[in-house]
């Protein structure tokens, strides 16, 4: 099944119910093929870590995702972003944890980039320990595992402590998924 096909049905199951709008499908991901092993109407009810290297289709699995959801949860509240998006909201939300950690499911691209202040990191452990507790959906990509994201901020003892909390939560909620392969984007040029 092609991405856009998938976007298409979830635009309109959300029209049909009158729900609100949606996260667009970026064009570079227009005529991406995605498969599922389960099929493409089943809605996942434990949380992903999607991991692997650049380029590989972490992000392409995740809007997959997202898009299978509302086809089946129209109405479900749910917060699709990146790293960048998070700290937008961090930046200029009087209570950012409270904004995110209720929604229904989050979409979480790109954790782990290295770019986090101490207080983002607080606010990304306050929401990922709430969801863990009240066992809320959760999908998270990056280009790390769970275990070199942690090794990674050995030297600094606050966000070691942070991101070890936030990575224990993360594996006991979610199913690991890694994705190998060659950057798609490169071998195109090739």
């Amino acid at each position: 099944m092609k991405l856009n096909e998938l976007y298409k049905r979830a635009c309109e199951q959300v029209d049909r119910v009158g729900g609100r709008s949606i996260r667009p499908l970026p064009l570079a991901f227009e005529s991406v093929n995605i498969e599922f092993a389960s099929g493409d109407g089943a809605v996942r009810d434990t949380g992903l870590y999607i991991f692997g290297d650049v380029g590989t289709g972490k992000t392409t699995t995740l809007y997959a995702e997202y898009y299978r959801m509302l086809i089946q949860k129209p109405l479900a509240e749910v917060w699709f972003g990146s790293w960048y998006d998070f700290v937008y909201v961090c930046e200029n939300s009087s209570n950012p944890a409270v904004e995110l950690q209720n929604k229904e499911c989050l979409f979480f691209d790109d954790i782990g980039l290295g770019y986090e202040t101490a207080k983002q990191l607080s606010v990304f452990y306050e929401i990922v320990n709430h969801r863990w507790e009240w066992k809320k959906l959760m999908l998270f990509t990056s280009n790390l595992s769970l275990k070199e994201l942690v090794e990674r901020y050995n030297e600094d003892p606050t966000k070691f402590a942070l991101w070890h909390r936030i990575i224990s939560r993360i594996n006991d909620r979610c199913g690991m998924l890694q994705i190998v392969g060659n950057d798609k984007r490169l071998n195109k040029k090739q």
